[in-house]
């Protein structure tokens, strides 16, 4: 997200964009939402109360692949996020869907209980003939899973 807000604050100053996981456009569905935030606010709360345990409690709740290794710095992005959201220029410009102006490469995992994208995002670039979209057969964490398929699609890109 803290990228697509960079793009919208800055334009020019990127020539392109490679995201993993975390499309310019997030709808969660109800089914979700309490899942979504909970995890969210958790390890908000894990970054303001600087627990390490926290951070990895959650980690290992969520399988990540190496939970020993999360720190309560990691919920610094969501912390920053959802300041953005709260705000007024950030709801009208990046909930209300982001448009990229140049090109994105986005992969994705699809094994895991909830996209952090919505369908509007994908179909936004795959209109696009500068973008890429590529689903990976793996979950949230696909550049530690599948190295080689995401270094590969960013090779191809850039």
């Amino acid at each position: 997200i803290l990228t697509y807000l960079f793009a919208t604050r800055h334009p020019g100053r990127l020539e392109r964009i490679v995201t993993l996981d975390v499309g310019g456009h997030l709808q969660p569905g109800l089914r979700h939402l309490p899942l979504f935030l909970g995890y969210q606010g958790w390890l908000i709360a894990a970054e303001a109360l600087g627990s390490d345990g926290m951070a990895r409690w959650m980690a290992g709740q969520a399988r990540a692949p190496h939970p020993e290794r999360a720190t309560a710095r990691m919920g610094w992005p969501y912390r920053m996020a959802w300041r953005a959201l709260l705000r007024r220029r950030y709801r009208k410009s990046l909930v209300r869907r982001f448009r990229p102006e140049l090109p994105v490469l986005f992969l994705y995992g699809t094994r895991k209980p909830f996209m952090f994208h919505s369908r509007w995002w994908i179909e936004a670039l795959e209109a696009n003939p500068d973008c890429r979209v590529q689903a990976v057969d793996a979950g949230h964490w696909l550049m530690l899973k599948r190295p080689e398929a995401v270094e590969a699609a960013i090779r191809a890109f850039v």
